[in-house]
């Protein structure tokens, strides 16, 4: 996996991949090592905004048993709650536009 030419651009990657400049598969494969990698390290740094960091961070907690210490540059870290809508609340109660 040639990381130097995959991510030497100006351009986001999501950009290239949608111009179709990289290979999807690549830049897939090389997202789940860093996520993995991430996981992994004995303390996290990341800016919680991201999606990537705060699954690096929960992966970690998954593996470990314990949250490792970490520092998040811009948000707090909240642990992931899956989507609870409210009782009243249905997409076929919606009104048409």
């Amino acid at each position: 996996l040639d990381r130097a030419s995959l991510f030497a651009s100006d351009l986001y990657i999501e950009f290239r991949v949608q111009m179709g400049l990289v290979d999807r598969r690549q830049v897939a494969h090389s997202t789940f090592v860093d996520l993995l990698l991430l996981a992994e390290c004995d303390y996290l740094v990341g800016t919680f905004s991201s999606a990537f960091s705060a699954v690096a961070l929960e992966l970690s907690i998954s593996r470990k048993g314990f949250v490792p210490p970490y520092i998040s540059l811009d948000i707090p870290w909240k642990p992931f709650r899956p989507y609870q809508p409210h009782p009243g609340v249905s997409m076929q109660n919606v009104p048409r536009a």
